[in-house]
């Protein structure tokens, strides 16, 4: 072939494709991964395994970068794997591929985490604030008793709806007093003692989950 003033021309190439069937021999490998937990057979947890063995690597990395510190990201990785093993019938090819599905719990239960930790950071902070005589335990003890986000959860869990919703309100929205005032309807005096009560009573579940 030449051109228009009869230069050979050298036929041109076609541009390399770039080799997509590791992704996929990994996508479709994870998919039958899950159908196999589902079954729940002899396989399940072989296949959980086998499922973990190829995308820790990648979860781990999310969750150090969201959560800024090795122990927490393993606990919430391995919080995902546990919600996997729960979960998997629901997964839907359909909507997400297995690792975006993957991606998507182990960032929801990084988020739980960092919200965790702004509870304990506030609960900690108000125990400071609050006179000697309303409670028993320092901010010290309060925080040895926080150590464990479960136990935080469980807490919680104890608590009336009532107290549980104020604390909430508190110490995970962040809402102040007068915030929480004007929120609930109630007098600003009325949320001061609510809360402190609240606050109480969590001390007291902390320490009956412990």
């Amino acid at each position: 072939m030449t051109d228009s003033i009869g230069r050979e021309l050298t036929p041109e190439l076609p541009a390399p494709s770039v080799p997509t069937e590791s992704v996929s021999a990994l996508a479709v490998t994870l998919e039958s991964l899950l159908h196999a937990v589902v079954a729940g057979d002899a396989n399940a947890e072989s296949a959980i395994q086998q499922l973990h063995d190829l995308t820790v690597s990648r979860l781990m990395g999310l969750a150090r970068g969201m959560l800024r510190n090795t122990a927490d990201a393993e606990e919430a990785v391995c919080d995902t794997y546990v919600q996997v093993w729960q979960t998997a019938k629901h997964f839907d090819v359909q909507r997400a591929s297995p690792i975006a599905w993957l991606v998507m719990i182990c960032r929801s239960r990084c988020l739980d985490r960092l919200r965790s930790r702004k509870l304990q950071a506030r609960l900690v902070a108000a125990a400071a604030a609050e006179p000697a005589n309303t409670t028993d335990d320092g901010p010290e003890r309060l925080l040895g008793m926080l150590q464990s986000n479960s136990r935080v959860r469980s807490a919680l869990e104890t608590l009336p709806s009532g107290k549980r919703r104020l604390i909430e309100l508190a110490f995970l929205e962040g809402l102040s007093h007068a915030e929480l005032s004007e929120r609930l309807q109630l007098p600003l005096g009325t949320v001061k003692s609510h809360l402190r009560r609240s606050l109480q009573t969590l001390h007291s579940s902390i320490e009956g989950v412990r």
